[in-house]
């Protein structure tokens, strides 16, 4: 690119500086530190008691958590919110007391939803000698919760509704759980939104169950016999039904992808336990396994409770190792399913992705995505206290530069997002104002990737300020580091041609097509020439129009063997400009 930039005709001692150093600043060493972060570092609430069993869910753009709070005497069920700058996690009514439906009971296990863009928690609170499943949602005026048809399971003496998880559809919520620990229950809110109806009979099923809704019907785990089922609402609203057999054997967590169940199970095999992820099959026989196998990181050490979501159309699973099967040092972990559909890519591998110390340990986490950007909230236990984490993938800014004539910019950015195709945005103004180009994406399953924004209509002879930064749709997700460009005075000339390619290197293997992807500022007619050692081997021909284009070698025409060749791009307009771009290209053995 700095030989493009070199032989450019805009020779003015401004334009020369700019391209000096946008050449710099695109080999610049890549900044350390994780992809994950917290938006707002340290615990959601600050309190000496534990926070524990956090549930997520986004409503309009905004994470939502709900968990359970120890305050000295009893547990409380408390939600808070990430407020409007992104900058502070503020509870959703707080006070002693402000979900519990008694104030003296313990709350747990919560479930959080989003029914109508009104945030649902469901809970299990211990009333004297049973534990009844509960229901709140925020009030219209934001200011109070408000208990929602009474118990969701009846208030048996010595029953024990535990784990509810809930869901809605057609904006009806049901409810699910455990019953005494050997069935799996169903209530739904009957149509005056007075008292909660039961949904057939219970199915047998163990301490724990997932819920979700799947193409407007709602769809529950549960575990029984050492193995996995699923159940859905019949057609007449009747009962849940099991469908497509076992899913697993371990504790499972059940999400729509593109509107199919999946289904992600913590396994238990000889010695360990796997977390795996199954689909039902299409013709709803069966449950089919994605991605090839385990995505346990070390298949040495146990993978456990499993948290599956679609974000951007793809499945996320969320997990916690154990290191050393000891479950005193338990690590929290990410991946997707690969663009092949074939195999799991952990999102921000190594060691210890997330930085929990190795006398600390992660729990229950629950993932969500917002604007195909993974946030995921955890159980952070270390010594003397336990308290709730979130973190979300931030892009990590390697390198950036602009360059710019009288009217227009390019503004580059290399960005690293481990494979995730991550929203990226340019802010951008004069007078040190930043505005907000359109939202770009990163190339799915690119470790690091290079984009690039154009802009058209500049004033001339002004400087901009601008930056790179992640974007979920409502905030900034992290941002690189802040630049400035000058647009060129009026020219009092045509303008000036310049070509240039992305990326600064080329790989392939041998008999495969090479497309090369460049830029240029005119209507122009551009040559591609395969070098090895200076030989011109190969050239073709074709046609540039101003922006993004794409040129291809056939990878066989005067083909002289795997090795390092030399891509050469040559422009020239029909008024004489010519300009020019280089690339190295590395043919592998097929």
């Amino acid at each position: 690119m700095l030989d493009t930039l070199r032989r450019n005709p805009l020779r003015s001692r401004r334009a020369h500086a700019l391209a000096i150093g946008l050449a710099l600043t695109l080999t610049a060493a890549a900044p350390a530190g994780a992809a994950w972060h917290e938006p707002v570092p340290g615990p959601v609430y600050d309190s000496i008691g534990p926070s524990r069993d956090p549930s997520m869910t986004v409503i309009d753009g905004v994470p939502y958590v709900a968990w359970s709070q120890w305050d000295g005497t009893n547990s409380e069920i408390r939600v808070a919110r990430l407020d409007a700058a992104g900058t502070a996690w503020e509870e959703v009514v707080g006070g002693e007391s402000p979900i519990n439906h008694s104030p003296v009971e313990d709350g747990e296990d919560p479930s959080l939803t989003s029914i109508g863009g009104v945030p649902y928690v469901a809970w299990s609170e211990h009333q004297g000698t049973d534990y009844v499943a509960r229901v709140s949602r925020l009030a219209a005026d934001g200011t109070a919760w408000e208990d929602v048809g009474g118990g969701a399971s009846p208030p048996v003496a010595n029953h024990f509704s535990l784990n509810p998880s809930i869901t809605a559809a057609g904006g009806v919520p049901y409810v699910t759980w455990s019953e005494n620990g050997n069935a799996i229950a169903f209530s739904r809110l009957n149509a005056d939104g007075t008292a909660w109806e039961p949904v057939g009979n219970a199915l047998p099923g163990s301490d724990w169950s997932s819920m979700a809704t799947v193409d407007g019907i709602p769809y529950v785990t549960s575990k029984s016999g050492g193995a996995v089922f699923v159940a859905r609402l019949n057609a007449a609203g009747t009962a849940f039904d099991p469908v497509g057999g076992a899913a697993g054997t371990g504790v499972a967590s059940i999400a729509s992808i593109g509107g199919v169940a999946y289904v992600a199970s913590a396994d238990i095999v000889p010695g360990s336990h796997e977390v795996r992820v199954r689909r039902l099959s299409d013709d709803e026989t069966a449950w089919e396994e994605v991605g090839g196998g385990a995505l346990n990181h070390s298949s040495d050490e146990d993978a456990l409770e499993p948290s599956i979501a679609e974000i951007g159309g793809v499945p996320y699973v969320a997990w916690v190792e154990v290191l050393e099967h000891d479950f005193a040092h338990q690590q929290l972990r990410v991946s997707r399913l690969g663009a092949s559909g074939t195999a799991w890519d952990e999102v921000v591998g190594g060691d210890n992705p997330f930085g929990v110390p190795l006398d600390h340990t992660a729990n229950h986490p629950s993932l969500v995505g917002i604007g195909g950007v993974p946030y995921v909230a955890w159980e952070h236990t270390y010594p003397g206290r336990t308290d709730l984490r979130v973190h979300r993938l931030e892009p990590d800014f390697l390198a950036q530069g602009a360059i710019a004539t009288d009217h227009e910019a390019l503004m580059l950015s290399l960005v690293r997002t481990h494979g995730v195709p991550y929203p990226i945005v340019f802010q951008y103004g004069a007078n040190g104002s930043l505005g907000r180009t359109d939202v770009t994406r990163t190339t799915a399953d690119l470790d690091e990737d290079t984009v690039i924004q154009k802009l058209s209509g500049l004033p001339p002879d002004t400087v901009f300020a601008w930056r790179p930064v992640g974007f979920d749709g409502f905030r900034v997700t992290g941002a690189g580091p802040k630049g400035s460009f000058t647009t060129l005075p009026a020219p009092k000339r045509r303008v000036r041609l310049l070509v240039a390619i992305v990326p600064p290197r080329i790989e392939s293997r041998a008999g495969r097509r090479v497309v090369v992807r460049y830029f240029a500022t005119r209507r122009t007619t551009v040559t591609l020439e395969l070098r090895r050692r200076g030989e011109v081997l190969a050239e073709v021909g074709g046609k540039a129009h101003v922006g993004r284009n794409a040129i291809a070698w056939d990878g066989r025409t005067a083909f002289d063997g795997p090795g390092r060749y030399m891509l050469v791009l040559k422009a020239r307009t029909p008024d004489g400009q010519t300009a020019g771009d280089r690339v190295p290209l590395r043919i592998r053995r097929p």
